[in-house]
């Protein structure tokens, strides 16, 4: 299981570090686009990986200060946080590709 979560961790950091090279770069935004599309299916993945299969493990109980609840917290932070993204990503996609929402997602991902 530790080696599930593990590779299910990386593919998202991969993905967001090329992302993020590539717009350093002063590419195309149509280069980094791509890659910010997986990111937040990436992450979602292993949000759901952690959630059905570590939070079993760790124990959700009422405690909200207890491991479990506090991850489960975070993955819902997260998860709107990627929601944001893919809406300014939706915008670059259909054609009103635009620096301002390239940049919006840079500063999303930098929180």
């Amino acid at each position: 299981m530790l080696d599930l979560l593990q590779r299910e961790h990386r593919r998202p950091d991969s993905l967001l570090a090329d992302a993020l090279r590539v717009l350093d770069t002063g590419s195309a935004a149509v280069v980094a686009t791509p890659l910010l599309l997986e990111f937040p299916r990436a992450l979602t993945r292993h949000l759901y990986v952690e959630d059905e299969l570590l939070t079993p493990f760790l124990g959700a109980g009422p405690d909200p200060d207890a491991a479990a609840a506090i991850m489960v917290r975070e993955h819902a932070e997260i998860a709107a946080q990627l929601e944001l993204i893919e809406d300014c990503l939706r915008g670059t996609v259909a054609g009103t590709e635009d620096a301002a929402l390239l940049e919006r997602v840079r500063a999303l991902l930098a929180e």
